[in-house]
């Protein structure tokens, strides 16, 4: 076959698919849902414009494999494969725009070397084979070609939608779309076309089929594009894509999208529920619990020396003599050390200083005798701790008026 008999070729599918696909647009079709717990539609214009590709590719070239969103794969193992997305944007034709497309990929052992998208309502067919591409509609005929950006601040940013994100995507997505100038979503296999045509500069999307991408790879690259993976890699097989015009766009968006993933595993790593949002499927280190309020330790309050309780029971030295780690544990202990409590609590009056109950997380604690309120602020966790390795320890008395800390006698009044 020469090259005039394959254009005209691909023609004559694009021209069926589409005279099979328009009477069903804006029309009040049934819609179906191939996805479960999601929303994939399908609808009878999807299957019969493939069908009707399928038809010709077969009797025209019969040892041909082909790859079709609707009706799956047939010999894949060919040399030659044709890739078919009868509607690329079902969701965009159900709501009756115009956004969406009909795409055409040809691979030849497994590389793309020919596509085309075409757009039935408008008339346009934008085709390449990877060494240039092309334009043809309403308003003539032209060649495709990206326009420089030099940076994400000047680019246009396009997305199908980050909703069709994961939640590590989406965040990863969205430190890019802060960068860049404009960020629009929606448009599917359109908006690559309007990147080669030199309207967009950058398109990230994700859970993308070979289907979906193959056709318009070629267009891309013969316009002077940049298509890969995330990961950097050929993007035949789909997944995660990213599509510059310009070099330096596709650069700086992959090292602003690895730096992210990479700062997301690590907080997941250190922090673990901190970081488990964003990534559920990474494995976490179990955490270890460590031993609180032992014997003899800085968190046991019964430990606290005397300078320190000296220091605590002078009201106007208590904060600048103790630091600041020491003062919820001196406190504990004065309280249960005191002989028959009213010198401290006197003190503990005239300072305002309340005694605390240990209840929830981010509640103010009320003194019974003062009557005050205080918020108990960052330090709160360390005096709950030490509350709980207090009332873990043995239960002590007073005898001869000799006191010590960690007793649980209740103070006299």
């Amino acid at each position: 076959m020469t090259a005039i008999d394959f254009a005209s070729f691909v023609d004559r599918l694009a021209s069926a698919a589409g005279e099979t696909i328009m009477p069903f647009f804006r029309t009040a079709l049934a819609v179906e849902n191939k996805q479960a717990g999601g929303f994939d539609p399908v609808t009878q214009a999807d299957q019969a414009g493939e069908q009707a590709m399928r038809t010709l590719i077969r009797k025209a070239f019969p040892d041909h494999g082909i790859l079709g969103e609707e009706y799956g794969a047939e010999r894949t193992d060919a040399e030659y494969v044709w890739v078919l997305d009868p509607i690329d944007g079902t969701k965009s034709f159900i709501a009756g725009m115009p956004a969406w497309g009909t795409l055409i990929g040809l691979m030849r052992f497994g590389e793309p070397v020919f596509g085309m998208m075409y757009q039935p309502f408008i008339g346009e067919r934008f085709s390449g084979d990877g060494g240039a591409a092309h334009y043809r509609g309403p308003v003539g005929e032209r060649e495709l070609n990206v326009r420089e950006c030099a940076s994400l601040g000047d680019a246009v940013l396009f997305t199908t939608s980050p909703l069709l994100m994961n939640v590590s995507d989406r965040a990863c997505f969205g430190k890019v779309e802060s960068a860049v100038k404009l960020s629009r979503y929606g448009g599917d296999c359109y908006a690559y076309c309007m990147l080669a045509a030199g309207q967009i500069d950058l398109i990230i999307e994700t859970e993308i089929k070979p289907h979906d991408i193959v056709p318009l790879i070629p267009i891309i690259v013969g316009a002077g594009g940049v298509v890969t993976t995330w990961e950097n890699a050929p993007a035949q097989d789909g997944g995660r894509i990213v599509v510059a015009g310009d070099a330096r766009v596709h650069e700086a968006a992959m090292e602003m999208l690895r730096g992210n993933l990479d700062s997301q595993r690590s907080a997941a790593r250190v922090f673990g529920g901190a970081g488990y949002a964003a990534f559920p499927s990474l494995p976490l280190a179990p955490k270890v619990p460590r031993a609180r309020g032992t014997p003899g330790s800085r968190s046991d309050p019964r430990t606290s020396t005397p300078r320190d309780i000296e220091a605590c029971r002078n009201p106007n030295n208590r904060k600048s003599a103790v630091p600041k780690a020491s003062r919820a544990r001196c406190f504990l202990g004065l309280l249960r050390s005191a002989p028959g409590g009213l010198p401290f609590q006197a003190s503990v009056l005239s300072a305002r200083r309340p005694i605390h109950r240990y209840g929830p997380e981010r509640h103010s604690h009320t003194s019974d005798r003062a009557g005050c309120r205080r918020q108990w602020g960052p330090r709160r966790a360390a005096a709950r701790r030490d509350a709980a390795a207090w009332t873990a320890g043995p239960p002590r008395r007073i005898s001869d008026g000799a006191s010590f800390p960690g007793h649980r006698s209740p103070p006299r009044v």
